[in-house]
């Protein structure tokens, strides 16, 4: 009598999903440490950090804009960041490569909350002396990436962190390959899924943006910023991970720094050497209405939970539901 054969995707979908085995209250238990991690995070740059930048305009936007030492101020705002996503990590216990950015990315958020939006960047402009455009673009699309890079490099500090001081769970599809799940940060043809992704993701994040940032005459503020990011990328990037599957977690942070660079180059304001200084609260267009550090922040935020929310889902086998 011939025994049916099993393929390694039924093995993958046999594994009991992260927590199913878990004893009682312990899911509630692992929600409280993932709080108390992105709380620490908040605080520390809340606090430390915004001691680290000490912005020469306390009521000013944050940005490395105007600063007298924006290199050694954002290498210390560096360090910071890698400490609070290695702590964040470590305090949560588990998927260090998901709590390791997270950390960061609401660290900075915290941050850019005790200061002003774009459209105070007027204020801080220089004359130009043959009366050309001084808005600051590409300074604008260099911290953007700064930024994104500080987020990114916290997932290797924080796993290495994590892997030390806390005990591997190989139930975590997001940190390793055991129990035979195929949803690892492995580069093996990683380009393949992540480049269709990536076009979709940016898509979709530009209308969504579009959508949620309102018009160009209304005023800018925080809380729909927040909102129109977060949320634009969270969307983007769950639907991408379910439509392609990538292997790696971080590639929305790739989308974040690509739409954003479109977004300043495409929405930057006709601002003279003469207008910065007489119309100097400047609303730039909806999509170029957020600081670097925003996008960054709140992109990260919602495309790293994006993904992971497009893998429980995959993993629940939504695609054959629908399809079925």
């Amino acid at each position: 009598m011939s025994h049916p054969s099993h393929s390694a995707a039924d093995q993958t979908t046999a594994e009991p999903a992260p927590g199913a085995n878990d004893a009682p209250g312990s899911h509630l238990i692992v929600q409280l440490r993932v709080l108390g991690g992105l709380s620490a995070a908040a605080v520390i740059f809340w606090t430390i950090g915004w001691t680290v930048i000490q912005p020469f305009d306390p009521l000013g936007p944050i940005s490395l804009l105007g600063m007298q030492r924006p290199v050694p101020t954002m290498g210390a705002l560096a360090l910071v960041g890698l400490v609070t996503g290695a702590l964040a990590a470590v305090v949560a216990g588990r998927a260090a490569s998901l709590m390791s950015p997270l950390g960061t990315a609401v660290g900075l958020a915290a941050l850019n909350w005790r200061g002003a939006q774009s459209d105070k960047i007027g204020a801080y402009l220089a004359r130009a002396g043959n009366d050309g455009p001084v808005w600051p673009t590409y300074q604008l699309i260099l911290e953007l990436w700064l930024w994104i890079g500080m987020i990114a490099l916290a997932i290797p500090v924080g796993r290495w962190c994590a892997g030390r001081l806390c005990p591997r769970d190989p139930r975590e599809p997001m940190e390793t390959p055991a129990g035979g799940t195929t949803q690892t940060d492995q580069p093996t043809g990683m380009g393949v899924r992540m480049f269709p992704a990536l076009v979709v993701g940016c898509l979709l994040a530009y209308v969504l943006m579009l959508v949620f940032s309102g018009s160009d005459v209304s005023g800018v503020f925080k809380q729909q910023i927040y909102f129109a990011v977060g949320t634009s990328f969270l969307i983007s990037s769950m639907a991408g991970q379910l439509l392609f599957r990538p292997a790696v977690s971080w590639w929305p942070l790739v989308g974040v720094a690509v739409l954003g660079a479109v977004a300043y180059l495409s929405g930057e304001p006709p601002v003279n050497g003469e207008s910065a200084y007489v119309a100097w609260r400047i609303l730039p267009d909806v999509l170029a209405r957020p600081l670097p550090i925003e996008y960054a922040a709140l992109g990260a935020f919602g495309g790293l939970l994006g993904v992971r929310a497009g893998r429980a889902l995959d993993a629940a086998d939504l695609r054959g539901a629908l399809s079925a």
